[in-house]
């Protein structure tokens, strides 16, 4: 149980823990949203990048659904399709 929830005779102690912990879980939650969403926009940009600049559904659907799935599986299958460096120019 959480000590939050436990009524006490010093209740001003355990409202101060709560909001701390309360603060921690917020911040973290903040900062797994910023790590999520500019993963999936770059998932969003592998897939319209990798499919010759145009629009293609079921890539679409699969950078929205698992956009770190799908961000391993296009680099290890087709390289980084020139978003960090133009790959012609490699030999």
């Amino acid at each position: 149980m959480s000590n939050c929830k436990i009524q006490s005779n010093n209740s001003e102690k355990c409202n101060k823990e709560c909001n701390c912990n309360n603060n921690r879980n917020e911040i973290a939650s903040a900062l797994y949203l910023i790590f999520h969403v500019t993963l999936s926009l770059i998932a969003f940009y592998l897939s319209w990048k990798c499919n010759n600049q145009t629009f293609d559904l079921y890539s679409f659907i699969s950078a929205l659904l698992f956009p770190y799935f799908y961000i391993i599986y296009i680099l290890s299958t087709r390289g980084t399709c020139g978003i960090i460096f133009n790959e012609q120019n490699i030999k």
